[in-house]
């Protein structure tokens, strides 16, 4: 039993240290009012991304989480761009993807 209890404990110690981490890289944000912020951003894939943007002014700053109506856009360097976009669909919102060479204008 006692193993059983140390085996359940470890593997709970492993998931959560797996689903806390995190891929900060440079980029910037532009917020609703056209300003830019350059900082970090944590890329983890399209998936993620086109929901929410977590980013921070400097490594040991604390994240602030973004969601599609509070900024206008943001960039990864080196890997991709993200604009606000309205899917008509469902009418909900989100940051869609641009690839480098594509227009960003806003």
């Amino acid at each position: 039993m006692k193993s059983l209890i140390c085996s359940v404990s470890i593997s709970v110690i492993f998931f959560c240290s797996a689903l806390s981490q995190t891929n900060f890289v440079p980029g910037f944000i532009i917020d609703n009012q056209n300003d830019t912020t350059h900082g970090l951003i944590d890329y983890r894939g399209d998936t993620r991304n086109c929901k929410i943007c977590v980013f921070k002014s400097e490594l040991k700053a604390k994240p602030v989480t973004y969601e599609p109506h509070q900024i206008k856009a943001f960039r990864v360097n080196e890997y991709c761009n993200y604009k606000l976009e309205l899917v008509h669909i469902q009418h909900i919102l989100i940051f869609d993807r641009f690839y480098d060479g594509v227009n960003f204008d806003l």
